[in-house]
């Protein structure tokens, strides 16, 4: 089994320590074997926000012997002014019907 560490190197020729969350160069990165979970898919997809952006290695390809690495984007600040009616009850009439399509997404 090879370790990320052994993939960060190899792949993307950064020297680090045995991890799989990292700054480097004021960027934060993640790499991961793993799919994100489905609830946290659907999440991110209706806020229409993209947290992650992958990072090709140094072939051009997005996969590093099955591992992905992925750098956090920042997320605008007002996200929450644009989403906060969903769920605060003093702020929509209908929260009932918003809570329950929230809780079935997550």
């Amino acid at each position: 089994m090879v370790s990320k560490l052994s993939i960060l190197k190899t792949y993307y020729h950064l020297p680090l320590e045995d991890q799989f969350s990292f700054t480097y160069e004021d960027e934060h990165y993640y790499l991961t074997n793993k799919p994100f979970p489905l609830y946290y898919q659907k999440y991110i997809s209706l806020l229409q926000i993209n947290p992650f952006k992958i990072i090709n290695n140094i072939y051009q390809q997005k996969k590093s012997q099955g591992y992905i690495l992925y750098q956090v984007q920042s997320i605008p600040l007002d996200i929450q002014k644009n989403h906060f009616p969903i769920t605060h009850p003093s702020r929509n009439k209908n929260n009932k019907r918003n809570k329950k399509r929230v809780d079935s997404i997550l």
